[in-house]
């Protein structure tokens, strides 16, 4: 089941994680998912200390092509 951008739902200050969806291509299946503010730092290339709103531009800017 190949998966496209749903939308940021946005961040859990308490869990410490960016809330966001992910859609099925045939649109029958919306997925919720979170990822953590460290494996967003360990995506980023080990920055650490990076504000929340910084993490969510840099990781869920549209992709080229998108």
């Amino acid at each position: 089941m190949p998966l496209v951008r749903g939308q940021i739902i946005g961040y859990d200050a308490t869990l410490m994680v960016f809330e966001f969806t992910m859609i099925d291509k045939a649109v029958t299946a919306v997925v919720e998912c979170q990822i953590s503010s460290v494996a967003m730092d360990q995506l980023a290339g080990g920055r650490k200390g990076t504000m929340p709103v910084e993490r969510e531009a840099a990781i869920f800017a549209p992709a080229a092509g998108d």
